[in-house]
């Protein structure tokens, strides 16, 4: 539907170029001119479409490789259930130092569509990037495992369900997540 739509208007642009564009010019240089004309409008329409659609879609489709878990409560729920189990098991807490030495728990952050929570496996050392979206104002309420990284390193991330991961680790970390966290966040299951 969005591809006929794109064609149409690209062919009433290029149909009202043409014709003004022939009318106007009878030489070599009017030509080059439109040919310039119709470039740039075009790739203006496409720049202009491609960010209509990344607009457009976000919502859990930021994370498409993530693997999503459903709960049947709220998201305030669920977010409160998570920082529940992180109080009652602080090995599973995000502490890192910060340069003046001071260590600090990395609390959950907030983008404007998600709520980013981190797991630390002590045993493992890795840390798990999480995502619930903060639209979901339903009873059911997502969230989705994202990526893991080794220690407290925030610049090596590996994204769940790629390449980045053998099919070995990923489902490792899988079971490891819904073993040790989510069971203990409530009933779940896969999206």
């Amino acid at each position: 539907m969005i591809q006929s739509v794109t064609k149409c208007i690209i062919f009433e642009v290029y149909s009202a170029f043409m014709e003004t564009t022939i009318r106007k010019s009878h030489n070599h240089k009017g030509i080059q001119a439109f040919k310039d004309k119709l470039f740039a409008t075009l790739f203006g329409l496409a720049v202009g479409f491609s960010f209509l659609c990344s607009c457009i879609n976000l919502n859990t489709d930021d994370y498409p490789w993530a693997e999503y878990y459903t709960f049947q409560f709220s998201r305030q729920a669920l977010l409160s259930k998570i920082n529940s189990f992180k109080d009652r098991n602080p090995d599973y807490q995000l502490v890192v130092t910060l340069q003046s030495g001071q260590k600090v728990e990395l609390k959950n952050t907030y983008t404007a569509h998600f709520c980013h929570v981190y797991f630390y496996l002590k045993d493992r050392n890795e840390t798990l990037h999480c995502v619930v979206n903060i639209s979901d104002t339903a009873k059911i309420t997502q969230i989705g495992l994202e990526a893991v990284s080794k220690g407290v390193d925030f610049g090596r991330w590996r994204e769940i369900n790629t390449k980045k991961l053998t099919q070995k680790e990923n489902r490792e970390l899988k079971a490891i997540f819904e073993k040790q966290i989510l069971n203990q966040l409530g009933q779940w299951r896969r999206k």
